[in-house]
């Protein structure tokens, strides 16, 4: 779980606000890039805190960890072009 940016109520992720929060700002429906920026930033503020919240508890990996897995698991990393 994590928390709406506005107002602090418990939301799912990858939400940013709550359904009041959305109603009350006239987010509902609008993309993310169309949100006011004073919005936005109360959304980045609220990224960082979940970001930070997922390395406390182990749930972020580095690049480097993540080609180890893939060595691990499939014996080779992965050299599929990106695009």
């Amino acid at each position: 779980m994590a928390n709406c940016c506005l107002c602090d109520e418990r939301v799912n992720p990858p939400q940013w606000v709550c359904s009041k929060c959305a109603l009350d700002h006239e987010l509902a429906g609008k993309p993310f890039v169309d949100w006011p920026d004073w919005v936005k930033e109360m959304a980045n503020f609220e990224h960082a805190d979940r970001r930070r919240e997922a390395e406390e508890r182990g749930l972020v990996f580095t690049a480097s960890e993540c080609i180890e897995a893939e060595i691990l698991f499939y014996g080779e990393p992965n050299t599929d072009p990106l695009s």
